[in-house]
């Protein structure tokens, strides 16, 4: 069994080295897909990205095991599309999705491994939950996304998180992994201010709300949806993250910090 992991990067300088590091062993390749999209560009930020974030990818370019593309597309889903085409390009037979301030441990790893090696053809898709830190290291809500896909002929993203097989949207057989086996370390929205204010307004742009009234950041919190329970976190981060700058952080140093 081949697995190709593939990660989209702009701008992602506090995580993108962490996130790398904690799947790369696993997986026989791995694609990077490095550059603004066409939303972005339009609202005047750079194609590629000004952070450090080339600076951490070029110390990866070594690893015979990674492969960076540079792309300018309009949306997420466009540039996850590179990454799982040119995963099916190079024969694997799953590619998976990882967010650039998403962390899987080896506990993970071998949890989906397993799960893998056993399903049927049928399932061309696979779900895993997550915790999703928001504002700090110790504060969550709890998500469930696909991030484990079957490479198949003529597959491909339709949005964000859904790739179209060839059975039609919506009638694959899609297997959740029970949150009690696997739970991912998601940061997406534990960010520094100037961050967060380049999502928010790439969000503005794709969704066109004007209001943002999903998730919008106020003062020293981001703000979600009433219908979405917030926890303390009271477990244990993985231990490359506890290396983090952000790990004993508050919301406030992290986002008004330098």
């Amino acid at each position: 069994m081949k697995k190709i992991a593939f990660m989209i990067v702009y701008n992602d300088v506090d995580y993108v080295d962490y996130a790398i590091r904690s799947i790369v062993d696993w997986v026989d390749e791995m694609i990077i897909v490095e550059g603004a999209f066409e939303i972005t560009m339009a609202q005047g930020k750079p194609a590629r990205s000004d952070d450090g974030t080339l600076e951490i990818l070029k110390t990866h370019s070594v690893n015979p095991k990674i492969t960076i593309i540079h792309a300018n597309k309009r949306e997420h889903k466009d540039h996850y599309d590179i990454g799982y085409q040119q995963a099916c390009e190079r024969g694997a037979d799953w590619a998976i999705m990882i967010d650039s301030d998403e962390i899987w441990g080896r506990m993970n790893q071998s949890l989906a491994e397993s799960w893998m090696n056993r399903v049927g053809p049928n399932i061309k898709e696979m779900r895993i939950s997550e915790y999703c830190f928001i504002n700090d290291f110790r504060t969550y809500y709890n998500g469930t996304y696909p991030r484990i896909f079957r490479c198949e002929p003529e597959a491909f993203f339709v949005f964000d998180n859904e790739v179209q097989f060839s059975e039609g949207r919506g009638r694959h057989d899609i297997l959740s992994i029970p949150e009690i086996q696997m739970r991912v370390f998601h940061y997406g929205y534990v960010r520094r201010k100037k961050r967060w204010e380049l999502k928010q307004d790439y969000m503005f742009e794709k969704d066109q709300n004007p209001v943002l009234e999903n998730y919008k950041l106020e003062g020293n919190t981001y703000i979600i949806p009433n219908d979405i329970p917030i926890y303390k976190f009271i477990g244990r981060h993985l231990p490359i993250m506890q290396r983090h700058p952000f790990h004993n952080m508050t919301a406030e140093e992290i986002i008004y910090g330098k």
